[in-house]
């Protein structure tokens, strides 16, 4: 996973051979509380996906 500013987020998962490139523009540089509700949304994208 890179976290890029203002909200950019590259998540990869080689097991489940899924990726996301997400591409943003969010008024505050950092947002810790959303980075990690996007990560766990990821996973759980990924998970149903891999069935």
């Amino acid at each position: 996973m890179a976290l890029g500013i203002h909200g950019q987020t590259l998540y990869i998962d080689p097991e489940r051979e899924f990726i996301v490139a997400k591409f943003s523009s969010q008024p505050d540089q950092a947002n810790t509380a959303m980075a990690v509700d996007q990560m766990l949304a990821f996973e759980a994208i990924a998970k149903i996906l891999a069935g």
